[in-house]
C-alpha cells in the first residue's frame, strides 16, 4: 500500500494495476477504514484517475497515469496541508477532448462513503450533519461562494470535509461546467441497486461538453477524523465554524495592489468631488436637491428588469441610504481627521437626509400605512438603524424622537407578527409578511439596533428585543439563514456586543462565532480566471453582495470588512481574519474607474465605484450595466477609516487597521499586519496628530509586553513584522 498519513487520518492507495484510494481514520489508536475501497481522484468516463505509478517522496506522494478512454496523461501531487488537511494537486496534459460520450456530468469529484445503513431514511438520516455549499436563499437560488463541505456519519462517528481550489480550475466555463452554474459541493445518495453516500464536487447540469488542451489544474484538499459524539452529537452550527476556520488556513498570500492603487485616502478624496458633482450625482425635485442611487440615474440592468416586469425605470428620485453611507463615515472623520476637505460634502449631504427623514412625506416615518404598502424589510430596518447611529452622535433629539416612534409603531409590533422569523417584505397597512421571500438574518440587523438603543436610551427593553431575535436566528436551520451578506456580520456584531454586557451568558460568544463563520461563508475563496475579462480582476476576498445575486458588489465587501475589523478577538483566527481583511484593502480598488477603465467603458466620474466586477457565475452581458453606485459611495470613506484615517505604513506591503468600527471613541485600537510571504519594515505615522498636539501610543509585537510613547505632529514608528505576525496599537489623541 501507498500511504500519506495526517494527524488523525490518512489517504491510502491500494495495490493492483490501477489503484484507487480511500480513507482511514485513527480510532481508539487504530487505523480504521472511513470510506469506500477504490476512489478515483477525479470522476466521469472521461476521468476516471487512478494511478498506474506512484512514488513516495518526503513531500508525499507523486503518481502518474494515462487515460483509457481518450489517452491522454496526467500527474498529481499529494501532499499534506497545515495541520488538518491532504492537498491533491492534479495535471491533465491533453491535446482537449469531448466529454460526455458516455453519458453523465463530468468531472466530478467524488468521494464514496459506502453503503448507507438500513432503514436510512428513518433513523441515519435524522442524526448526521451535512454542509452544502455554496450557499443558497429561498431553497433555490444558490450563489457562488464558499467552495467547501462537510458531512458527519452518525453511526461510524466519522467526518469527511473538502475544499475545492476554484482558482486553479481555470479552465471551467460554458464550454464544460460553468463552475456553480453546474455544480454544487455537497453530500449525494446513489442507487445502483443498494443505497451508497457520496461527497464531493457534484454536477447537476452541464453546460458544455469540451474540455481545453494543454495543462489543466484539478486541485482540492481533504480531511476526515473520527469522533465520538457522546454526550451530544455535533451540531451543524459548529462543524460550519469548524469548517470555516479549516478552510481559512488555506487562503494564499494576498496579491499585489492593482497598478494605481494610490490609497484610500486620495480615492477618498477624489470621491468627495465627485459626489459633489450637482450634474452628474444630485438631481432635485420640490422638495429641493437630493443625490440620486446611481451616476446620472443610469442603471442599464435595473431599466431592463423593470421593463421587462411592466414599470418604467425612474433612477433620479432621492436615494436617503446614500446619503447617509455616505454621511456616517464623514461624521466620524470629522473628530479623527477634521483636516481632511470633507466639510462641504458633510454639510450638503446631512441637508438632504435631515429634510428627508423629517419631510411629512417620507413613507420611512409615516407610521402604520392607511393603505396596502410593500416595504423592503432589509432596508427599512438598516436606513432606520442608520439614521439612529448618525443622529445619536449628534443628539439630535428631534430626529431621534421620530424614529423611536416609528420603530414602536410599526417595527416592533411587525416582529412580533412574524415571530421574529422576518420576512423579506411586509405590508406597512397590516405589519406582517406579504409574498413568498424570507429574510430570516435580518434579525442581526434588528438585533444590533436594539442593542445600540440600549446603550444610548440605557432601557433594558430593547436588550431583551435584541437576546430574543439573536436566539431564534441562532436556531434556524445554517443553509436557510444566507441572503444579503452584510446580515449575518450585523447578528455576530451584535452578539459580540451582547456578550460584552452578559458576562454570564456564553452562549453570546459562541454565537458571534457562527454568524462570522456565516458571513464569511459568503466570501469569495478564490479568482476566477476563466477568461481574460473576468481575470482583469481579483476576486478573492471579495463577498457576494447576495445570496441571490452571483458577484461582488463594493457596498457589500466594505461593510462585511468594517464589520470583521471589529471581530478579530471573538475566536476566530486573528491572523487569518486578518489576511481576510488585507485582501479586502486591495482588491476593492478593482471596483474603480480610475483603476479598470475598461470594464465597462467610458464613465463620467472616476471615483464613484461600479456596483459589480465581472465573474463567470454573474449577469449576463445582455443584463446590461448596473451602474455606478452613489449609493455605496460612502463605503470610500469607511474604507479610509478603516486603513488609513488613524495610522498607516509607509511600506503599503503592512497592514494598519482599526478595530473600532461602529464602536468609535477617543481611544483607537489598532491591528498592523504582514499577510505576505517575507520580512516586511516601514514607518507607522499617525496623521490625526496636528501641530501642538500629543497622542499617547501604546505598542505590543504577537502580545508580548507593550511600550509606551507620545508622539507629536510628524513622529513616526518603525515597525518590523515577520510573515503572519501581527502588532496591536492602542492610540489616545490627547489634545
Amino acid at each position: 500500500m501507498n500511504v500519506l498519513e495526517q494527524g488523525e487520518f490518512r489517504i491510502v492507495f491500494s495495490d493492483g494495476a490501477t489503484p484507487g484510494f480511500h480513507l482511514e481514520v485513527l480510532e481508539n489508536g487504530k487505523w480504521r477504514i472511513a470510506s469506500a475501497a477504490n476512489n478515483a481522484l477525479v470522476s466521469g468516463p472521461s476521468f476516471d484517475l487512478r494511478p498506474s505509478d506512484i512514488h513516495i517522496s518526503k513531500e508525499g506522494l507523486n503518481l502518474n497515469g494515462i487515460n483509457t478512454l481518450h489517452g491522454y496523461r496526467w500527474s498529481a501531487h499529494i501532499q499534506r496541508a497545515g495541520t488538518q488537511w491532504i492537498k491533491v494537486d492534479i495535471t491533465i496534459d491533453s491535446e482537449g477532448f469531448t466529454l460526455g460520450k458516455i453519458g453523465g456530468i463530468e468531472p466530478e469529484i467524488v468521494l464514496d462513503l459506502g453503503l448507507l445503513p438500513p432503514y436510512e431514511r428513518g433513523d441515519h438520516v435524522w442524526f448526521k450533519v451535512n454542509i452544502d455549499n455554496p450557499t443558497k436563499w429561498n431553497d433555490e437560488a444558490r450563489s457562488n461562494d464558499f467552495p467547501a463541505t462537510y458531512f458527519y456519519d452518525p453511526y461510524s462517528h466519522n467526518e469527511f470535509r473538502m475544499f475545492f481550489d476554484m482558482t486553479s480550475m481555470s479552465w471551467m466555463g460554458p464550454d464544460n461546467l460553468a463552475r456553480f452554474r453546474d455544480l454544487r459541493c455537497g453530500y449525494r445518495r446513489r442507487f445502483d441497486g443498494q443505497i451508497r453516500a457520496e461527497l464531493g464536487l457534484i454536477g447537476e447540469t452541464q453546460s458544455g461538453f469540451v474540455f481545453p488542451k494543454g495543462k489543466q489544474k484539478i486541485v482540492y484538499y481533504i480531511g476526515a477524523a473520527h469522533r465520538e459524539h457522546f454526550p451530544t452529537p455535533p451540531s451543524a452550527r459548529e462543524e460550519l465554524t469548524s469548517l470555516v476556520q479549516a478552510a481559512l488556513t488555506l487562503l494564499p498570500h494576498p496579491s499585489k495592489f492593482p497598478e494605481g492603487a494610490t490609497s484610500w485616502t486620495k480615492f477618498a478624496q477624489g470621491a468627495a468631488i465627485d459626489l459633489m458633482d450637482s450634474e452628474h450625482s444630485w438631481s432635485r425635485d420640490s422638495d429641493g436637491e437630493h443625490l440620486m442611487g446611481y451616476v446620472d440615474a443610469r442603471s442599464d440592468a435595473w431599466e431592463k428588469a423593470m421593463n421587462a416586469r411592466g414599470r418604467d425605470w425612474e433612477g433620479t428620485g432621492p436615494c436617503l441610504e446614500a446619503g447617509l453611507w455616505i454621511l456616517h463615515p464623514l461624521q466620524i472623520l470629522s473628530q479623527y481627521r477634521p483636516d481632511l476637505p470633507f466639510d462641504a460634502l458633510r454639510k450638503r449631504v446631512n441637508e438632504f437626509t435631515r429634510r428627508n427623514i423629517l419631510s411629512s412625506k417620507s413613507d420611512l416615518f409615516s407610521g402604520i400605512a392607511d393603505r396596502p404598502m410593500n416595504v423592503g424589510t432589509w432596508q427599512y430596518i438598516y436606513i432606520i438603524g442608520e439614521c439612529w447611529r448618525i443622529y445619536s452622535m449628534s443628539n439630535d433629539n428631534e430626529v431621534l424622537e421620530k424614529i423611536l416612534q416609528e420603530i414602536h409603531a410599526v417595527m416592533l409590533p411587525m416582529v412580533v407578527n412574524t415571530g421574529g422569523v422576518l420576512p423579506l417584505e411586509f405590508d406597512k397597512s397590516t405589519l406582517r409578511k406579504i409574498g413568498s421571500g424570507d429574510g430570516h438574518a435580518i434579525a442581526g440587523l434588528f438585533a444590533l439596533l436594539m442593542v445600540e438603543i440600549a446603550e444610548y436610551t440605557s432601557d433594558q427593553i430593547y436588550l431583551e428585543h435584541a437576546k430574543s431575535a439573536l436566539i431564534t436566528l441562532y436556531n434556524l436551520p445554517i443553509n436557510t439563514i444566507t441572503q444579503e451578506s452584510f446580515l449575518t456580520a450585523h447578528a455576530a456584531d451584535a452578539a459580540d456586543r451582547l456578550s460584552r454586557i452578559d458576562h454570564e451568558n456564553h452562549e453570546w460568544a459562541e454565537m458571534s462565532r457562527y454568524f462570522l463563520a456565516q458571513s464569511l461563508r459568503m466570501m469569495y475563496w478564490y479568482n476566477d480566471r476563466t477568461s481574460a475579462r473576468n481575470s482583469m480582476v481579483e476576486q478573492l476576498g471579495m463577498f457576494v453582495a447576495c445570496g441571490t445575486i452571483n458577484y461582488p458588489a463594493f457596498f457589500e465587501n466594505l461593510e462585511m470588512d468594517a464589520r470583521i475589523s471589529a471581530l478579530l478577538d471573538v475566536g476566530v483566527s486573528t491572523k487569518d481574519l486578518l489576511k481576510v481583511l488585507d485582501y479586502g484593502r486591495r482588491v476593492n480598488f478593482h471596483f474603480f474607474p480610475q483603476i479598470q477603465p475598461d470594464l465597462y467603458g467610458e464613465m463620467p466620474l472616476q471615483y464613484i465605484p461600479y456596483e459589480e466586477v465581472p465573474v463567470l457565475e454573474g449577469g449576463l452581458e445582455s443584463d446590461g450595466f448596473i451602474g455606478q453606485e452613489i449609493y455605496g459611495s460612502g463605503w470610500v470613506f469607511r474604507a479610509l477609516l478603516m486603513w488609513e484615517a488613524i495610522a498607516f505604513c509607509s511600506n503599503k506591503e503592512l497592514m494598519v487597521v482599526t478595530t473600532n468600527s461602529y464602536r468609535e471613541s477617543s481611544t483607537v485600537e489598532l491591528l498592523i499586519s504582514n499577510s505576505t510571504a517575507t520580512v516586511q519594515q516601514g514607518e507607522i505615522s499617525f496623521p490625526g496628530v496636528g501641530v501642538g498636539q500629543i497622542a499617547s501610543i501604546s505598542l505590543s509585537v504577537d502580545g508580548e509586553t507593550a511600550l509606551d510613547f507620545e508622539i507629536t505632529f510628524g513622529s513616526t514608528i518603525p515597525i518590523e513584522l515577520s510573515p503572519d505576525e501581527y502588532a496591536s496599537i492602542t492610540y489616545r489623541n490627547t489634545h
